[in-house]
């Protein structure tokens, strides 16, 4: 890949240093405004599986405006590859409130959720998996919400730039442009991965306090835990209650330990990009600032080639998909039927659905190339669609 996937030709509009999320996106919108688009990777994309929780119910009835904004984001990005976005339920759990059943209902209700996405209050009491959280919180809930494959989306909409007519190259650094835009590396998420711990709940919890929120993800070694808040800074007190709060999930780390990895996480200073004033930079972000971040770095953009990029226009006349219910069964029906022609390779249904999920539109090249690798490996389902797996984002990362 050190040359560019497309021969180059002119000077193109915009060339784009590193890429990220937000930045695939306004690449892709550039692209569909007219124009010229030049991508140079600092590194591969990475390509692990580490989808991200989304977690949009409102917890007071304040918050409920947002909860619907944020679904309709969501149900556009879904738009993009429906099934890289699917359900999970949460345990949630909020600091001195108690979750009552008629205001649950109230807010599904008012969500338009089916009966099979009806949030359920918890009593710790009757369950021996959560007694260590009965100290903690009155009550709990099962809700339903999100897991969301970033890595995978960014893959995606690298190869549709490609299709789309930009020129995607690795560290290359003789591309000419009239605007040249810099996309962060830093992660979109403040995360801090709990290896070597037990998580010790089935579900995945989403822990709400004041101006904080906590997602706890199970991963094979442990669990990650991701913060959210408006916050620039955190406080002492935050700290004290969130590191026990992780404790109760799981994390052997002492306290302090854990207290020590939360302010390093909080004072980790932004990336530097060696940049001058003249540049446009694209943050990362989550998921609910992602659409303010591509508006704003479409504009800078647009003023310093003078064409205008119609990211609004453009990302809503996007498809938007279905992510209720009714629609992930439609998703596990035709995952099945493809499993009818792949379960012959010797796959495990659980694990053929990582790779529906993650490759559905590709699935049944992915299992015609095991089938065929089945000549060379015998008695290895796991090796053979491993290897396949590799191959295929290999291919993918030409951006043919």
């Amino acid at each position: 890949m050190d040359n560019p996937v497309n021969n180059s030709g002119n000077e193109t509009d915009i060339c784009f240093h590193g890429i990220n999320l937000s930045g695939a996106l306004v690449a892709l919108a550039a692209l569909q405004s007219g124009c010229k688009v030049s991508i140079e990777l600092n590194q591969k994309p990475d390509l692990q599986f580490l989808p991200e929780l989304i977690a949009l119910y409102p917890i007071s009835a304040f918050e409920l405006p947002n909860s619907v904004s944020r679904f309709k984001l969501l149900q556009k990005i879904a738009g993009f590859y429906p099934t890289l976005v699917y359900p999970q339920r949460l345990l949630t759990l909020v600091e001195d409130t108690r979750l009552k059943a008629k205001k649950l209902s109230l807010f599904d209700l008012l969500l338009g959720r089916e009966r099979e996405e009806a949030s359920m209050p918890v009593r710790f009491s009757k369950y021996d998996q959560y007694k260590s959280i009965e100290q903690f919180f009155e009550n709990g809930a099962m809700i339903s919400e999100f897991r969301f494959d970033r890595n995978m989306l960014l893959i995606g909409l690298l190869g549709e730039c490609s299709k789309a007519g930009a020129r995607i190259f690795i560290n290359s650094s003789s591309i000419k442009s009239k605007a040249t835009v810099f996309c962060t590396q830093q992660p979109a998420l403040r995360q801090i991965y709990f290896s070597e711990s037990e998580f010790l709940f089935k579900n995945n919890l989403r822990i709400v306090m004041p101006q904080y929120e906590i997602l706890l993800q199970k991963t094979e070694n442990g669990f990650i835990a991701e913060f959210q808040t408006k916050q620039k800074n955190i406080t002492a007190d935050f700290c004290q209650k969130a590191a026990k709060y992780l404790q109760m999930a799981g994390a052997k780390q002492p306290e302090d330990q854990i207290i020590d990895a939360m302010l390093k996480l909080f004072s980790d200073k932004e990336e530097s990009l060696n940049h001058d004033s003249k540049q446009i930079i694209i943050r990362d972000t989550n998921l609910y600032a992602l659409k303010k971040e591509c508006n704003a770095a479409a504009s800078s953009i647009s003023r310093k080639i003078r064409k205008r990029i119609k990211f609004r226009t453009w990302f809503n006349k996007r498809e938007t998909a279905n992510i209720d219910t009714t629609a992930f069964k439609q998703i596990m029906a035709d995952c099945d039927e493809k499993f009818d022609l792949a379960k012959q390779t010797g796959i495990d249904y659980h694990r053929f659905c990582y790779y529906y999920y993650r490759f559905s539109k590709d699935i049944d090249i992915l299992t015609e190339q095991a089938y065929e690798e089945m000549n060379s490996t015998r008695n290895d389902p796991e090796k053979i669609w491993e290897k396949v797996e590799k191959q295929y984002l290999d291919n993918l990362l030409l951006f043919r």
